[in-house]
């Protein structure tokens, strides 16, 4: 065999190795012969050769496609661009580096490398649909993290700014009940006083709705009247809602009660109105609506977790643009939202969901698109009498129990007005207190008084020494010694004792100590 038939035949051997490497290759190869005008100037590329991944991607023939002009099957919009990238390329002969979305609709995500080869260019291209996603629900929970830690922080502004108020809220309302309690109805300062007590009420209720909204008030399960929960909440919902939606309340007269924690109730409201809210475009309603209703033993198989018999129906219905079969679905899932990234989180619904679960309700939702959306929300029925407010009723400190009155009380409280507001309120009915307006200081008390104290009642937090590690030294050399905390904080861990939430009313305050007397040594250990 002659030199140059050992070359060529070489040659075609590394050409058939090189052909074998790129055909193995799981990403598109490309080879791409430049096409010229007169003057020389590259107008095009056709294809010279192409590999089995490539054939696939481009769903064409391979015969079909060699040959052919490369910018006749690029999308009409984005031919321009590509051309200029590998015209560039093959005139400057500098590689290039990109990832580029081709197709919108199916994703269609790109990353390819263009280097210059002979009159032409080569291309290496794969797909990375699955990159893309990964990155995007990488970026989804780093955003969730970030609204996460901004809900934190806004829950901890939002618990200080509420202990100091409610502090301050704490001798107003109780001293307002105690001058309505010395002036007859009818006089001109009786009405003066209650309406402090009004204001007072209404400030309560709205630092309440504050550390609902930031997730900071704790569960606290008792008997709820929903309709009075629905109407004391609704200005704060119209308010939600804004101008252009009106909220409307369609509410049973014969509605029964509920167990509950009213302020995870009042979270589901908020943010269920907010869902139907954001979901209205333009103007629009948002209905509530309240009946009683039996579950049957049918009903209870679909209603998975919930018993038969009486419950309390709840239903948000709006006239937004509604959803698809698909969207309920998914609806209550977490970090699924239709709304833009900016808009929604994707937990609201999400968490409406596992509060109504933690009451051993449901919640169902009834959609269609252009027919807006109805969320109706199920909680047992129960019998038991909603426990009565005493802010509102200045006779009830005056009714109060005094059994066990003649306890003696250690008081620890590092605000003054509330610690004098709350030794008189304990003497006036027959308690002997000893004051301490911080840890450390009861502890001296304490060690100063030879006889026996009944009670500690003290506040949760303080500086140096807080409640609970109080209580864990003075009952270690009292061992009868009872405990109430108190705390103007709604998220404070008591271990289960007695808790005081600041503001209280005087007949609060003496149900709260007497309660917490007549439990067993055994129990408060």
């Amino acid at each position: 065999m002659s030199d140059e038939a050992s070359r060529v035949h070489a040659l075609e051997a590394e050409l058939a190795t090189l052909r074998g490497a790129i055909e193995g290759c799981f990403d598109a190869f490309f080879l791409l012969r430049s096409v010229r005008d007169e003057a020389g100037q590259i107008v095009d590329f056709t294809f010279v050769e192409l590999n089995e991944a490539a054939v696939r991607e481009l769903q064409r023939d391979r015969a079909a496609l060699i040959g052919r002009r490369v910018c006749e099957l690029f999308p009409v919009n984005r031919r321009a661009g590509f051309f200029d990238q590998y015209r560039r390329v093959a005139e400057t002969r500098e590689p290039l580096d990109q990832e580029f979305q081709l197709f919108e609709r199916t994703q269609g995500w790109y990353q390819h490398r263009v280097v210059p080869a002979g009159d032409g260019v080569a291309i290496v291209m794969r797909r990375i649909d699955e990159r893309k996603r990964e990155e995007r629900e990488r970026e989804a929970l780093r955003e969730e993290l970030l609204n996460a830690q901004k809900m934190d922080s806004l829950g901890r502004l939002a618990g200080g700014i509420a202990h100091d108020f409610n502090n301050l809220l704490t001798p107003i309302l109780a001293y307002a009940n105690l001058g309505l309690m010395q002036v007859r109805a009818g006089e001109p300062l009786h009405e003066e006083l209650d309406e402090i007590r009004q204001a007072a009420d209404r400030a309560t209720g709205l630092i309440r709705q504050i550390l609902t909204f930031s997730r900071k008030q704790p569960m606290q399960i008792h008997p709820v009247a929903p309709n009075r929960l629905i109407e004391g909440l609704v200005r704060m919902l119209r308010r939600l809602a804004g101008d252009c939606v009106d909220v409307e309340l369609e509410l049973a007269a014969d509605l029964g009660n509920v167990l509950a924690d009213p302020s995870r109730i009042e979270q589901i409201l908020i943010n269920l109105v907010i869902n139907a809210r954001d979901a209205i475009q333009g103007e629009g309603r948002v209905t509530i609506t309240t009946r009683n209703v039996e579950l049957g033993p049918d009903s209870v198989e679909v209603l998975a977790g919930m018993s038969a018999g009486p419950q309390v129906m709840i239903e948000v219905r709006d006239t937004g643009i509604g959803m698809s079969p698909e969207v309920q679905r998914r609806v209550f899932e977490p970090f699924f939202s239709t709304k833009e990234q900016v808009k929604g989180t994707g937990l609201g619904l999400a968490i409406v969901y596992g509060l109504v679960k933690q009451h051993g309700g449901d919640i169902r939702c009834d959609s269609a698109p252009g027919r807006g959306a109805t969320f109706r929300l199920l909680l047992p029925r129960t019998d038991e009498p909603v426990y009565a407010e005493d802010e509102g009723d200045p006779q009830a400190f005056a009714d109060a129990p005094v059994e066990g009155a003649t306890a003696i009380v250690l008081l620890v409280e590092d605000d003054e007005a509330v610690r004098k507001l709350t030794r008189h309120l304990l003497v006036a009915r027959g308690y002997t207190v000893l004051e301490a307006d911080n840890g450390m200081s009861a502890l001296r008390v304490a060690d100063g008084h030879p006889g026996v104290i009944d009670l500690l009642l003290t506040d949760v937090i303080m500086p140096r020494l807080g409640g609970p590690e109080l209580f864990a030294r003075l009952v270690l050399v009292r061992p009868g010694l009872k405990v109430v905390y108190m705390s103007g904080f709604a998220d404070v861990e008591t271990g289960g004792a007695p808790f005081l939430a600041k503001p209280f009313a005087g007949s609060r305050l003496l149900r709260t100590i007497q309660d917490a007397l007549s439990r067993s040594a055994t129990s408060e250990a």
